[in-house]
Parts: C-alpha cells; sequence; structure tokens
C-alpha cells in the first residue's frame, strides 16, 4: 500500500486547524508562546477524526505524517493502541489502523 500524499496532506491541513483550538498558552516571552501538551483524550480524538475523514484505513506512516509536529510518535501509537483496545479503532495489519466502517 502506497502512501497518498493528496490525502495525507488534506488530513494534515485539517488536523492544524483543529489543533489551534485546543492548545493552552501557558506562559508568553517576547516572541515566544509556550502551550501545555495535549491531553492524551485529545490525542484519540483527533486520531478518530483523522481516520473518519480519511475514510479508508491508513498507513503508520501516513498516521506519522499526518501528525509530525503536533502528537510525539510515542504518544500517537500509544493513542491508537488504547482505541483498539476499547475497540473503537482496527489494528487491520501490523501497520494499517482503521474504524470499523472503513475495514473490509
Amino acid at each position: 500500500m502506497l502512501i497518498d500524499k493528496d490525502l495525507v496532506s488534506k488530513l494534515r491541513e485539517k488536523l492544524l486547524a483543529i489543533h489551534e483550538s485546543f492548545l493552552e498558552i501557558i506562559d508568553e516571552r517576547d516572541d515566544l508562546e509556550i502551550v501545555a501538551r495535549l491531553d492524551d483524550d485529545v490525542v484519540e480524538e483527533l486520531a478518530l477524526m483523522v481516520l473518519e475523514d480519511a475514510g479508508r484505513p491508513l498507513l503508520w506512516r501516513e498516521l506519522k505524517l499526518i501528525f509530525s509536529g503536533v502528537v510525539g510518535e510515542g504518544r500517537l501509537r500509544r493513542a491508537l493502541y488504547d482505541l483498539a483496545g476499547r475497540g473503537r479503532v482496527l489494528r487491520v495489519k501490523r501497520e494499517v489502523y482503521g474504524l470499523r466502517g472503513s475495514v473490509n
């Protein structure tokens, strides 16, 4: 399965726009804003939104590109594992994740 660069770009653009609304500025110095990291439940919510908007299962490589600079790989992987453990996300293959309705 190859990376769909157009889909990744579209999903990343939407994620970045939504991500802004979750940021909490904890300090401002000169031209620098210090923000709190996203709560784990927010990371899960964002992952579900991305998978739903994709309309198909996504490769781990696609998810890494979409979430790059927003959430670290470890936190993203943990969120996906937790969602899979609760039956909200399916791990189709070793490195492919999707929602129930998007998996054949």
